[in-house]
């Protein structure tokens, strides 16, 4: 499993510093749960300082699973019975822009 990790780190590190550096991205901010994970955060921290990129992480208390955060929302609007209407289409692929 460590193996595992470290080459998805590594991976995940190794791509999103040459993107930084392919757009001229001189500060990153990485969120979300994967930002708890130590060994990316350290990964991070030492790829990002050897090729010039700030890198920021929220504190670990705030790295939490999004999909938690999105069900204690829907909890609540579940609960007060505020319902979206059957014509509600999600659309997953839209572009980023």
């Amino acid at each position: 499993m460590a193996s595992f990790q470290a080459a998805v780190v590594g991976d995940l590190t190794r791509r999103t510093l040459a993107a930084c550096e392919e757009y001229g991205v001189r500060t990153l901010l990485v969120t979300g749960g994967v930002a708890a994970n130590s060994a990316l955060r350290t990964s991070f921290e030492q790829r990002g300082a050897r090729s010039g990129v700030r890198v920021h992480f929220p504190s670990r208390r705030m790295s939490t699973d999004n999909a938690a955060m999105i069900a204690a929302a829907a909890h609540s609007k579940w609960r007060a019975g505020k319902f979206a209407g059957l014509e509600l289409a999600a659309e997953a692929n839209l572009p980023l822009r």
